[in-house]
């Protein structure tokens, strides 16, 4: 059964090159994919059957409001994102979630164990809720600016490495850089008509 391999922790050697593996498909997924949502949703599907994460998913800001949505998830109980808005906001104090305060700031938050940990808003009980016990989110980039970011839960406590961390931003980077390319062909697209 594909879930018991895919316990965490385990060995940092057999994670890193999961995590070799899930970039690696991700990487294929922007080369061949066209479809915006198609994309993200491979990539998250990808994240889940590959990288191992028991919960994956990425939300993109929707374009003149203050708020984000989940667009693609893959895992666990992930189906309740689809009525999920997170709303995005000034400072750190009004940050009603993690993923508001990773759009935010443009800045990667990650999380070994959520029971001790100081979360935004109620995180904490709609993570505990879908078993998710440690988490990593990147922020999504086009042109500079954060318009989205991508959450990778695990249901056991672990640390994430600085190697991992690093193949982590890999995707997200490689991913920001697809948005970013898509964002473009479409508005060329859209004057050429």
């Amino acid at each position: 059964d594909w879930r018991r391999a895919r316990r965490f922790p385990e060995q940092p050697a057999a994670r890193l090159t999961r995590l070799l593996q899930m970039l690696s498909g991700t990487n294929t997924a922007v080369v061949r994919i066209r479809d915006r949502d198609e994309l993200l949703a491979e990539a998250c599907r990808i994240a889940h059957q590959v990288g191992g994460y028991s919960h994956a998913y990425i939300a993109l800001v929707d374009p003149g409001t203050r708020k984000a949505r989940p667009v693609a998830w893959a895992g666990g109980d992930c189906d309740v994102l689809e009525q999920t808005t997170f709303t995005l906001s000034d400072t750190e104090r009004d940050d009603t979630s993690v993923v508001s305060r990773v759009i935010r700031t443009g800045a990667t938050f990650s999380c070994s164990n959520i029971d001790s940990a100081s979360l935004p808003g109620m995180d904490r009980e709609k993570l505990m809720e879908r078993g998710v016990r440690s988490f990593a989110c990147l922020p999504l980039t086009v042109d500079s600016t954060a318009v989205g970011a991508f959450m990778f839960g695990a249901p056991a406590q672990f640390a994430v490495s600085d190697e991992e961390m690093r193949l982590l931003q890999e995707v997200a980077a490689n991913l920001s850089f697809a948005l970013q390319y898509l964002e473009r062909q479409d508005t060329v697209r859209f004057l050429s008509y």
